[in-house]
């Protein structure tokens, strides 16, 4: 092991080399790692959800989703499942073993949902199924408003809604607090008791007419049916003319038994914006979602300059916008806050060596932390980890150690030339006395962490982080202690003119601190 680091001493030129590179990459792998809030986890969890238009919740249960479980129940690998059935739609949750293929596990469910689909009835769409991603939240959400009805509103936050869809890293944009013009037919009772119709009859038939407009709610009262509309027509003549029922020759059509008509639809949630101390106003919130795998941080840029081109560009002036939420902002607070961790430890490492050792080994031993930390971010990339929260804070919990490693193996060279060993000699008997504490000492920490990255399931992909990016760390601060601290410090001293000055230097520093510390 003492010809490996012994290696660095003798070929330092090399090691000066190898110092640049380290930064050089270092400083590349921090730029190209993806940022994110937290670490990507594969959920081992599906959705499947079918919708059965202007079917009642027991038609549902009777004619979906009980035919959709008799298939579940013979797929492997599933934990568990819940199912609820709604009027109109089915939903059933999934969740898959732990140590299921979950890519496998869901191929499998949708091939015997291609089974089932001849099952179910005509007018049931197919059964659409979808993974469960922890990106599945939201990382931005903003807010549209100005002094407009809240539908020109919503029609701005659409124009806004397309720009945004257009970032690679954004996987969709929700708008919500919105309202739009909808169609509504109004359907007369006693016209349907004429025609000896119901009002099955009038869904049905627009339902035909044009089959990918889905069927909303049916109001009722004691003599109006109303049926609301958010499909592709959008002129009210269609509809009118949209025929029911033909008798003796004669076609009932929609406008006979019907009144149809565009009208504002209702509003599900309320959204306002207050800018600048002024009184609120109605707004429309655009949720953003993100694409596994991107950089959070530059996504949310991206948007934010997006959103600015288009309200300047295509919108009145009197618009507004809000950012209500952005992860994007939090994780550089959070990188920010590492920086400011990780000098405020360089600046107290290095006060306190100072006055204890001296100005050399104080500027040497500062050298390890930021040289550990480049080191530990070409690991993380290799890996394909995220700088998230986890790893920000594994990287600070590993902080005191990686200093501790450098202070140790540079008081040890430093000693060796105080007692007149020359330089490298000196080096080369610290790396022999103190390389086997060292590598013991790490990779005991190391080893505490090893359960940690055995633990499976979900856990384990969460925090799996934690153990990589703390055993990198600390391996990376060894080889910088053995390796790069033990050479920087023996080349300085080889190449001071004389030792007596340093010497006298650190007397003078060290009378002070032997007295009052």
């Amino acid at each position: 092991m003492n010809k490996i680091w012994e290696f660095f001493l003798n070929k330092y030129k090399f090691t000066f080399i190898v110092i640049i590179a380290i930064i050089v990459f270092g400083v590349f792998s921090i730029i190209q790692l993806p940022k994110e809030s937290q670490p990507e986890v594969d959920i081992p969890v599906a959705t499947v959800n079918t919708v059965f238009p202007g079917a009642s919740a027991i038609d549902v249960e009777q004619l979906v989703t009980d035919q959709i479980e008799d298939k579940i129940n013979s797929i492997d690998g599933i934990k568990e499942y819940t199912s609820r059935s709604r009027r109109g739609v089915s939903f059933i949750q999934i969740e898959f073993n732990a140590d299921v293929n979950k890519k496998t596990a869901i191929d499998d469910l949708k091939k015997k949902l291609d089974e089932v689909e001849n099952e179910l009835p005509e007018d049931a769409e197919e059964p659409n199924v979808e993974e469960v991603e922890i990106s599945d939240q939201p990382f931005m959400q903003i807010s549209v408003g100005g002094p407009f009805s809240i539908v020109k509103l919503t029609d701005y936050a659409e124009q806004i809604k397309e720009e945004l869809q257009r970032i690679s890293g954004i996987s969709q944009v929700e708008v919500v607090g919105g309202q739009k013009d909808e169609l509504q037919v109004v359907v007369d009772k006693n016209k349907l008791d004429n025609f000896s119709l119901g009002i099955q009859d009038v869904t049905q038939a627009i339902t035909q007419a044009n089959s990918n407009i889905p069927v909303g709610e049916i109001r009722t009262s004691s003599s109006i049916f109303s049926l609301r509309l958010a499909g592709q027509i959008s002129d009210t003549e269609q509809i009118k003319s949209i025929p029911i029922s033909s008798k003796d020759g004669t076609v009932v059509r929609v406008e006979d038994v019907a009144e149809v008509k565009t009208e504002v639809g209702d509003k599900e949630t309320l959204s306002k914006l207050s800018t600048n101390n002024k009184d609120s106003e109605q707004a429309i919130t655009l949720v953003l979602y993100d694409s596994p795998g991107g950089d959070i941080t530059e996504v949310s840029t991206q948007a934010k300059q997006a959103v600015e081109k288009v309200i300047e560009s295509e919108l009145p002036q009197a618009v507004e916008f809000m950012v209500v939420q952005d992860r994007g902002e939090q994780i550089i607070d959070d990188l920010n806050s590492l920086t400011r961790n990780g000098l405020t430890t360089i600046a107290i490492v290095f006060l306190v060596l100072l006055f204890i050792l001296g100005l050399r080994e104080a500027l040497i031993a500062s050298i390890a932390l930021p040289l550990s930390f480049m080191i530990t971010f070409v690991i993380l990339q290799i890996y394909g980890l995220t700088l998230n929260f986890m790893t920000l804070f594994s990287l600070i919990l590993a902080l005191g150690v990686i200093i501790d490693t450098a202070i140790v193996i540079n008081e040890g060279v430093s000693a060796n030339i105080e007692q007149g060993m020359e330089p490298f000699s000196a080096a080369k008997q610290a790396i022999k006395g103190f390389q086997w504490p060292l590598i013991a000492g790490v990779f005991t920490t190391v080893f505490a962490f090893i359960p940690m990255l055995l633990t499976s399931g979900t856990i384990g992909e969460f925090i799996k982080s934690i153990p990589i990016t703390v055993s990198a760390a600390l391996i990376s601060s060894l080889f910088i202690a053995l390796a790069i601290i033990t050479t920087i410090n023996a080349v300085l001293a080889k190449f001071r003119n004389k030792k007596g000055s340093e010497k006298q230097k650190k007397s003078k520093i060290q009378v002070i601190t032997n007295k009052y510390l």
